[in-house]
């Protein structure tokens, strides 16, 4: 029997897979003689004391980096991440090195008027393929897991991919700046020189589509736009079966939990959290990031457990089923980061117990990085 909380907390926690993992089992209660101890420490203390290692150094932020959009966790000790620079970078958790993966130098597609980069990497659900941006940002490269080599690149968007899901290990969804919302198919043979074409292809977005989210169990996907709406998608025909419409302030992203299916949809002000299943809205969060400068750029749902990242270098947790933000030691909800970068990207490793971010300036002409592990 412990008699200092932080140490029952501790005890606890090591018991568990991860802290996401302890603070699930601890919302739905645990019978132990000390949870009326680990309860209020739990919830303050486990996320925001995590310490975080840069993988990118101050001599290098400036120099040999761009801004960083995207990344994907391809094993415990590998991240893959995309940028501005339509830099596709392979990072070794252990030693913190970084190795260029090249793009093929082929485009099907008239290039859009800029290249963006690359702002969207997914792992297909049987861990064997990966697609990333193409050399046209409007295109989409699928590779072999494995050995990151190229297999085929999927050619039919106008504009630059935003974000792409995959609803099962062969069937992948993407949305464009061109407002379209499309499916393909990544079964088929590996040729990089011929281009594959959508399956179907959906304009039901009168503006960008800048993220989606699928919902596997309840087969549902989430978009969101700059036409000010949420649509909320049956795979299984890709129609929309639901419209939400939004308030005039910039929504970027969206995210799932999918245990709970929960819709989470992030504006500069707040998140609003939405029943997949009644299509309801069941909460509406306030956030205090600082203005419209630092709105939100990355959202994830994992266990109950709302992980927001800012254009002003704060990363926030949120406890669902708690109602509370989890609170630093210096009694904020957030943890900031030095140099304040904009964290575009973020994502937990597939145990839970690393947090990875990335990102760099918020302002345009200036290509500065950033990217941390969180453990």
């Amino acid at each position: 029997f412990y008699s200092n909380p932080l140490h029952v907390m501790a005890a606890h926690v090591c018991a568990h897979s991860s802290p996401l993992d302890f603070l699930q089992e601890r919302q739905l209660s645990f019978h132990v003689p000390t949870a009326r101890f680990i309860l209020p420490f739990a919830r303050r203390k486990v996320l925001p004391l995590y310490k975080n290692k840069e993988f990118i150094s101050a001599a290098d932020v400036a120099t040999n980096y761009g801004k960083i959009f995207a990344c994907q966790w391809l094993n415990s000790d590998e991240i893959l991440t995309g940028g501005k620079l339509n830099d596709l970078l392979l990072w070794n958790i252990r030693d913190q090195s970084s190795t260029s993966i090249p793009l093929p130098n082929i485009q099907f597609s008239p290039l859009p008027f800029a290249n963006c980069g690359i702002h969207s990497i997914s792992l297909s659900p049987d861990e064997t393929t990966v697609v990333t941006g193409a050399q046209n940002p409007a295109e989409i490269l699928v590779m072999d897991r494995d050995q990151l080599t190229p297999r085929v690149i999927l050619s039919g968007h106008r504009d630059w991919v935003f974000a792409t899901a995959f609803i099962s290990d062969h069937l992948l969804i993407s949305g464009s700046r061109d407002a379209t919302v499309k499916l393909w198919s990544v079964k088929g043979p590996s040729d990089i020189d011929q281009p594959a074409r959508a399956l179907i292809t959906r304009d039901e977005h009168n503006g960008k589509v800048r993220d989606l989210k699928y919902d596997k169990d309840l087969e549902k996907l989430a978009t969101i736009s700059m036409d000010l709406s949420v649509k909320i998608w049956d795979v299984k025909n890709m129609d929309v079966v639901r419209h939400i419409p939004l308030e005039d302030q910039e929504w970027l992203c969206v995210a799932i939990w999918q245990e709970g299916h929960l819709l989470a949809i992030a504006g500069t002000l707040v998140v609003k959290i939405y029943c997949l299943r009644t299509m309801k809205s069941v909460d509406t969060i306030a956030l205090d990031h600082g203005g419209e400068i630092a709105s939100t750029r990355s959202l994830s749902f994992e266990k109950g457990i709302l992980t927001i990242t800012s254009g002003c270098g704060t990363i926030s947790f949120y406890d669902f089923k708690a109602k509370a933000w989890l609170q630093t030691e210096q009694q904020n909800n957030h943890i900031s980061v030095a140099r304040s970068p904009a964290i575009f990207t973020h994502q937990w490793e597939p145990n839970g117990c690393r947090l990875f971010t990335a990102g760099g300036s918020l302002f345009f002409g200036d290509s500065s990085s950033y990217a941390s592990l969180w453990y």
